[in-house]
């Protein structure tokens, strides 16, 4: 399914997407930027510059661990003002969830669940006090259908 983007301006849209070394992240990135976003990259994964080569509106890119509050705190204050937040990170731990350790299964409620929600309560504060703003938290289709080898992932999406 292609969707049509030609009619999207995020002319003077500051735009924070988490989870944007890859995958959706990394994609959504191209699009935003496509459309005149000024884009905050936010990512565990060191963002390296030859990623970001052809990438239009790049303002910066932060490393930051979701899973972590005083990191989600850190990097909130040093994006300031955001319009936009595409709050995408996430991680997918695979296997039977009767062999998933206690440690694997709080890592990904800790990024998938708790780490959203921390995101967007420091980045959503500040949009109440400028009055505007837009939450994405992206979900996964899995969140409707399930998965044996995914149950927690499925349960945190």
């Amino acid at each position: 399914m292609k969707i049509e983007t030609e009619d999207l301006d995020f002319s003077g849209k500051k735009v924070l997407i988490t989870g944007a070394a890859s995958g959706i992240g990394a994609e959504m990135a191209k699009t935003f930027g496509e459309h005149g976003a000024s884009l905050i990259l936010a990512d565990i994964a060191k963002i390296q510059k030859g990623d970001c080569e052809k990438l239009s509106g790049l303002e910066k890119t932060i490393q930051f661990d979701q899973a972590d509050p005083k990191s989600i705190a850190k990097m909130a204050t040093e994006v300031g003002r955001v319009d936009i937040l595409l709050n995408n990170a996430g991680v997918v731990w695979m296997g039977p969830f009767e062999e998933m350790s206690e440690l694997d299964i709080n890592r990904v409620i800790a990024i998938n669940l708790l780490g959203h929600i921390t995101v967007a309560q420091k980045i959503g504060r500040s949009m109440l006090e400028q009055c505007s703003g837009v939450i994405i938290n992206t979900s996964s289709q899995l969140a409707f259908h399930g998965s044996a080898e995914r149950a927690v992932y499925a349960a945190t999406k």
